[in-house]
Formats: structure tokens, C-alpha cells, sequence
């Protein structure tokens, strides 16, 4: 194992130009993946941002006086209507 890396260290003095290119283009690879995630996300979040803001508006709370409906859940309301549940 010592013997790998003491090769791997005497190439990398040796050929200086190509690791200096190599190094830098990983690294300028890197960024650019790193831009590109953080650019898509941000641009997803606008995206749902928008589509919700024009259902919902601007404010989703109700005002101040204002009740919230009491949803029923989905059994109470099937009951309602006369589904029957197979048991």
C-alpha cells in the first residue's frame, strides 16, 4: 500500500501540467453541478410557489372571525352516500 501511494505522489510531482488541468477540471465540474442543483431547486420552488399562490392567493388563513369548515374524513362522508365497506 505504501509503495501505491509513493508512486501515485512521484507521478503527480512528475507530471505537473496534467494534474494541474485534471485537479482543475474536477473542480470546475464540481461547481458546476453544484450551481446547477442549486439553481433547479430554487427554480422548482418558484414554480410550486406560483402554481399554489394562484389557487390559494396571496394568504391561505382564514381572517380573524372566520371559522374554519369542519372537513369530514372520507368514511363519514361515504357513509353518508350510502357506501358500504366490505369487512
Amino acid at each position: 500500500m505504501r509503495s501505491i501511494i509513493k508512486i501515485a505522489v512521484r507521478n503527480l510531482i512528475r507530471y505537473k501540467r496534467r494534474t494541474l488541468l485534471t485537479s482543475s477540471l474536477i473542480t470546475l465540474g464540481v461547481v458546476f453541478v453544484v450551481v446547477y442543483v442549486a439553481v433547479s431547486g430554487s427554480f422548482k420552488n418558484m414554480i410550486v410557489g406560483q402554481i399554489t399562490d394562484s389557487m390559494l392567493g396571496p394568504r391561505a388563513d382564514p381572517p380573524k372571525g372566520i371559522r374554519r369548515l369542519h372537513r369530514k374524513s372520507a368514511a363519514q362522508s361515504h357513509a353518508e352516500h350510502g357506501a358500504v365497506y366490505a369487512s
